[in-house]
C-alpha cells in the first residue's frame, strides 16, 4: 500500500484525444518492441548453428550492418564462398577490405559443417526479414508519436512533451509513451502521488515470522515503469549529475537495480516540479539540490 499522502487521482479521469492516440500508439509500440525482440533471439540461436563464431566475427547481428551480410550470406557457408569485394557491397561504410577478408577467412574455418545450407539460410533471411518488417513498423510509429508532440500549448509556453526532453535521456518516444500512459504529471496531488501511480515503491510480503525481500510494486503502467527506467540508464550514461545520484546510491550499499530505480524516482520528481513551475530541466540546479540532500 502506498504511503499517506499518496493520493492517486480519482477513477474517472478521461484523458483527452492526443493522450489516448499517444497511449494506442505506445502499447502498440510496446508489442512489436517484444516480438522483434523474440525474432532476434530466434535468429541469434540460428546463427549459433550455421555460423557459432558470428558474435566475434560480426558483433551485435541487431546493427545494421551484420544484418546486410547475413541478409547477403546468411551461413558461413555462403560467407566462405564470397569474395571480399562481393561482402563489401551489401555492408555500409567503413567496412574495408580488409575487414572483409576477415569475416570470409573466419567463415571458412567455421566449425559449421554446412549440412542443409540452403534451408538455414532461407531461416536466417526470413527471421532477418521480419525482424526488418518490425524495425520498419517501429520506426513509423516514433514519427506519428512525434508528430502528435506539439512544441507549444494553446497560451504559447513550451509543452509538457518539450519540457519532458529537456531532461537527460528523454526522446520524443518517452516523452510521448509516459505522456500517453500517465496523461498530464501535475494531475497528481504530488510527486509522491505521482510516484505511487507509477509503481515505484517496495512491497514487502510477510508470511508468519518470514519476510521476502522487497519488490516493486505491480500497479499502475507496466510500460510507464519500463520506460521510465530504461531512459533512467540513458541519463546516468549521458548525464554527470545523474551519474553521480547513480554511484552514491551503490555507495550506500544499494544494488545496481536499486540504484536505477533510485534514479528513476528522483527523475519523476524533478519531472513533476519541472511541468508544474513549466521551467525546463536545469543540470546545474538539479546537481546543488543534489548536494544538499541527504536521500
Amino acid at each position: 500500500m502506498a504511503g499517506a499522502g499518496m493520493r492517486v487521482p480519482e477513477g474517472g479521469f478521461v484523458p483527452n484525444d492526443q493522450i489516448q492516440s499517444l497511449r494506442e500508439l505506445a502499447r502498440l509500440r510496446a508489442r512489436l518492441m517484444r516480438e522483434r525482440q523474440d525474432y532476434l533471439r530466434q535468429l541469434v540461436g540460428q546463427l549459433d548453428v550455421v555460423f557459432p563464431e558470428h558474435r566475434s566475427a560480426l558483433g551485435d547481428v541487431s546493427t545494421v550492418r551484420a544484418r546486410r551480410l547475413l541478409a547477403a550470406c546468411p551461413t558461413a557457408h555462403h560467407l566462405a564462398q564470397a569474395t571480399p569485394a562481393a561482402l563489401r557491397r551489401p555492408a555500409p561504410r567503413g567496412f574495408s577490405l580488409q575487414d572483409a577478408t576477415t569475416l570470409r577467412d573466419r567463415a571458412r574455418g567455421s566449425a559449421y559443417s554446412g549440412k542443409a545450407a540452403h534451408a538455414r539460410g532461407q531461416v536466417v533471411r526470413t527471421l532477418l526479414a521480419q525482424y526488418e518488417r518490425l524495425t520498419t513498423a517501429i520506426d513509423e510509429l516514433d514519427e506519428a508519436v512525434q508528430g502528435l508532440l506539439p512544441p507549444t500549448e494553446a497560451t504559447g509556453g513550451p509543452s509538457d512533451a518539450t519540457l519532458l526532453q529537456t531532461l537527460p535521456g528523454v526522446g520524443p518516444h518517452t516523452a510521448g509513451t509516459l505522456l500517453g500512459e500517465l496523461g498530464s504529471f501535475t494531475r497528481f496531488a504530488n510527486a509522491r502521488a505521482l510516484v505511487a501511480y507509477v509503481g515505484f515503491y517496495p512491497v514487502i510480503s510477510q508470511s508468519g515470522e518470514r519476510t521476502a525481500l522487497p519488490y516493486l510494486s505491480p500497479v499502475g503502467s507496466r510500460i510507464a515503469r519500463h520506460v521510465r527506467y530504461l531512459a533512467a540508464v540513458n541519463a546516468v550514461r549521458r548525464s554527470a549529475e545523474w551519474r553521480a545520484l547513480y554511484r552514491r546510491k551503490t555507495a550506500q550499499g544499494k544494488t545496481a537495480k536499486q540504484a536505477l530505480i533510485a534514479v528513476a524516482v528522483k527523475w519523476l520528481h524533478a519531472a513533476y516540479a519541472m511541468l508544474k513551475h513549466r521551467v525546463p530541466y536545469d543540470p546545474t540546479r538539479f546537481a546543488g539540490a543534489l548536494a544538499e540532500s541527504s536521500t
